[in-house]
């Protein structure tokens, strides 16, 4: 051929090459020239798949077939020249294959379909599933093969090549923009999730089948981990979880209360190296208002991420801030909403009952049936107990929730959290006291000392509520003044609650150093036991020999101690009203605790008390 003709012919395949974007047919354009422009009668492009053992046909030009549909597309490997070429990466070219007995399968097809010579040469291009891939050329002629044309043919391969590449570079630019495409329709959903107020559970399932792996949120301010369905069906889920709550409760990990507008920030924190208890995984942050709010994780198992995975996590992230935001934000007028209602009913102004009820219902409170109330406060400084459980507030609210059978809501309400726990009257007393004293133990890593909860009396109807807020008040301030925590009640303080909650504290102080100072001062310097024994006459009902023997003392050691406590303190027990003081004092000194006094006497001192005479 000449070569003015040559490179006219290679021209016409570069030009089919670039006619058409579709591979199929730019291949079987590329095998019709081939032979069109040269002596050669057959084309037939193909892939060699290794795995299957198998050459794999992807187009052919052959004028010869009378059926094309029902020729052979798959050959065996082991019956023909095409692995030899690959090993080789060279051309092959057999003179006679109708006489060459190397590869018996390959010589039956020549005779078939009346071919001879062949010429296999390498295509330097891979498929689009990665398989090498090779072009052969059939006469049905014996010919002689040289140079020229073994040159022309490499450069119709190079082209064949570049149709290849090409058709894959548009492949993944269709496949890309089709995930793109996706992504972008799939945050559209999520984001409709979101703002649709969907339970965060399902919202987070939807994110594990975007992303195809399991996934969770650590949400800082309710202080509790949410989970996809797929991260909890996962290998050690609950060991997980609970990693996830010990990071919550990190000092390090804090949200401050900025009043700002709310804006919403993502920053990634990813380390290839990570490891959370045994699994490799990948934490973003989550932030609003530009403070840390949460963390969104990932357990990748070993599943890479590429530049569109990379935007469509960032998009997630976006998201969950933004459902983390709006369950705050819900929370809040949630509860704002209900310390109104709260308000209105404890002050006992509550004139339009009908309307209260309604209102009530409408915001999720409930107000039927036979309800309890918890006071939930923190002893000492009230302003200090007011910050710690407001900032707190949705955490505790979160915890108590998932602690009480039913719908428990958590309101702010002066300087306390009030705790409305619906159908109390189902709840039996054992169960009831076990839910207190757990709620308690879930509430000790987000308070910074043992809280007091004072649960109220059965509330039935709306005027119930008021009495009930004042029992519950009475018994805090009690807690508060005697320094209790934990489950208080007014009945832990004895028939006298209600006088020593209307006392101030500074008179208690007075009135205890008025009554007892002076003995308990004698005690202190000479390790007696004045105030003790005075204590258990008084509940002997001023009875020598019942005292005596609850003292386990001798009456006349009884007799002695109490005439030197007389002498030091010019006390008249024979008097009901100095009795009557006395006993409140003592009750009251039960209720404070030792004095300090009292607290450095050594272990001995009651003892040694009792030989004295």
């Amino acid at each position: 051929m000449p070569s003015k003709v040559k490179f006219s012919s290679l021209a016409e395949i570069a030009h089919l090459v670039n006619a058409s974007s579709d591979l199929g047919t730019m291949l079987d354009r590329i095998a019709y020239a081939t032979c069109h422009y040269t002596a050669w009668d057959m084309c037939s492009i193909m892939s060699v798949d290794e795995d299957a053992g198998l050459s794999v046909l992807m187009a052919r030009f052959d004028p010869f077939l009378s059926d094309p549909a029902s020729a052979p597309r798959t050959w065996e490997l082991s019956t023909s020249p095409m692995r030899k070429v690959l090993i080789a990466n060279k051309p092959l070219i057999i003179v006679d294959v109708q006489e060459n007995a190397e590869y018996p399968y390959y010589r039956e097809d020549a005779r078939a379909r009346n071919y001879h010579t062949v010429t296999i040469l390498p295509l330097p291009a891979k498929d689009q599933y990665g398989r090498q891939m090779i072009v052969a050329v059939q006469s049905r002629d014996r010919v002689n093969v040289d140079k020229d044309t073994i040159s022309f043919l490499e450069a119709a391969a190079q082209l064949a090549a570049i149709a290849v590449e090409k058709a894959q570079r548009l492949r993944e630019q269709t496949v890309l923009a089709e995930r793109i495409r996706h992504t972008i329709v799939s945050v559209g959903d999520l984001m409709r999730k979101v703002l649709s107020d969907e339970a965060p559970t399902n919202v987070l399932s939807a994110v594990e089948l975007l992303l195809g792996c399991p996934v969770a949120v650590a949400d800082h301010s309710a202080q509790a981990v949410i989970v996809g369905d797929i991260f909890r069906e996962s290998k050690k889920s609950e060991a997980l979880i609970q990693q996830l709550q010990l990071s919550l409760q990190s000092p390090t990990f804090g949200l401050s209360n900025a009043s700002s507008p709310a804006q919403l920030l993502i920053g990634s924190d990813l380390d290839e190296n990570s490891v959370f208890d045994g699994f490799p995984f990948r934490r973003e942050t989550l932030s609003v208002d530009g403070e840390k709010a949460g963390f969104f994780y990932l357990l990748p198992d070993g599943k890479s991420f590429d530049q569109v995975d990379e935007m469509l996590i960032q998009q997630v992230a976006f998201a969950l801030s933004v459902l983390l935001m709006r369950t705050v934000i819900r929370f809040k007028e949630r509860a704002e909403t209900h310390s109104k209602i709260l308000d209105e009913i404890f002050s006992g102004k509550n004139s339009d009952q009908e309307d209260i009820r309604a209102r009530a219902k409408k915001s999720g409170l409930p107000l039927t049936g036979s309800n309890r109330l918890i006071l939930i406060g923190i002893v000492g400084n009230q302003e200090h107990a007011r910050r710690y459980l407001r900032e707190n507030h949705r955490a505790i609210s979160f915890a108590l929730s998932t602690a009480w059978p039913g719908a428990t809501n958590v309101v702010a309400v002066g300087t306390w959290l009030v705790a409305l726990v619906p159908n109390a009257k189902d709840i039996s007393d054992a169960r009831w006291n076990d839910l207190l004293h757990h709620s308690i133990g879930c509430l000790k890593s987000l308070l910074p000392t043992a809280p007091v909860f004072v649960p109220s009396a059965l509330c039935h109807d709306l005027q119930d509520y008021a009495q009930a807020w004042q029992a519950c008040q009475r018994g805090f301030l009690l807690a508060d003044r005697f320094e209790r925590r934990g489950v208080v009640s007014e009945r832990d303080f004895g028939p006298h609650a209600l006088l020593f909650a209307a006392m101030p504290a500074l008179q208690i102080d007075a009135f205890l150093v008025d009554q007892l100072q002076v003995l308990e001062d004698h005690d202190a310097e000479h390790r007696g036991d004045l105030v003790h024994t005075l204590s258990g006459y008084l509940l002997s009902g001023c009875r020598l020999q019942k005292c005596a023997d609850r003292l386990k003392i001798h009456v006349t050691t009884l007799r002695y101690r109490l005439e030197r406590i007389r002498e030091i303190s010019a006390l008249d027990m024979d008097d009901a009203e100095s009795r009557f003081s006395l006993e409140l004092a003592l009750r009251l000194r039960s209720l404070r605790g030792p004095s300090a006094s009292e607290q450095t006497r050594p272990s001995g001192a009651r003892n040694l008390g009792k030989a004295k005479r």
